[in-house]
């Protein structure tokens, strides 16, 4: 039972990463794109946000390879 949940987080933080890193993606496309209605003081939040959610995907995905390497050495010892 703990190594299916563990499963489960692992699974839900590599999702989280990667819509995350989806979301990066748009905010940086909707940078990039011309007239995009965005005014000059906005630009800097806008890149703030960007910056935060790529960090935070990284984060995730960081936390989930932890829990895959815990995964396989709980699974080693079993054996």
């Amino acid at each position: 039972m703990h190594q299916q949940k563990l499963q489960a987080k692992m699974n839900d933080y590599f999702r989280f990463a990667f819509v995350l890193l989806a979301l990066t993606g748009f905010m940086a496309v909707g940078l990039i794109i011309p007239d995009a209605g965005l005014s000059t003081g906005q630009y800097p939040v806008f890149i703030a946000l960007i910056i935060g959610s790529l960090v935070t995907s990284v984060y995730f995905h960081a936390k989930a390879i932890r829990l895959r390497s815990k995964i396989n050495k709980d699974e080693s010892e079993h054996l």
